[in-house]
């Protein structure tokens, strides 16, 4: 697996996991609205970095950088419980050599065990359209 800075030509493989991931996790959310567009608008002005091996695209990981501030972490069904998050968490925990942080719903207990298994650690609980969420930090 590599981990590279994003491409225009990764976009199609990344809108469709950014679709089927939401669509797969947000089981509480409607997402009949969300579309493959989504991932350049919700992206935009991020810095991006993908995990590819020799199969194709596995997942990405989205920043906005002037806040150390995970704003998108997917990782392809195929290639979840694989070491592709802890990957792309890890480059990102490079390139920024400061804390991260991140929001993440509540009711997506995966995605907190995940991120608390990488050492993330729960600074403050809000609520917004989305529903409850831990604000996390990394060191």
């Amino acid at each position: 697996m590599e981990i590279k800075e994003y491409d225009a030509k990764y976009q199609s493989q990344l809108e469709h996991i950014y679709l089927t991931a939401r669509q797969d996790t947000f089981s509480w959310i409607d997402t009949s609205d969300y579309q493959l567009s989504d991932f350049l608008e919700d992206t935009k002005g991020e810095k991006i970095w993908v995990a590819e091996d020799q199969t194709g695209v596995l997942g990405f990981i989205a920043v906005w950088s002037q806040d150390q501030f995970i704003h998108h972490l997917y990782v392809d069904k195929k290639a979840q419980r694989k070491g592709v998050g802890k990957r792309l968490v890890n480059t990102v925990s490079q390139y920024y050599h400061q804390a991260i942080r991140l929001k993440c719903l509540c009711n997506n207990q995966n995605a907190i065990q995940f991120y608390q298994s990488q050492g993330f650690k729960i600074l403050s609980k809000g609520v917004d359209k989305a529903g409850d969420y831990l604000f996390l930090q990394r060191d």
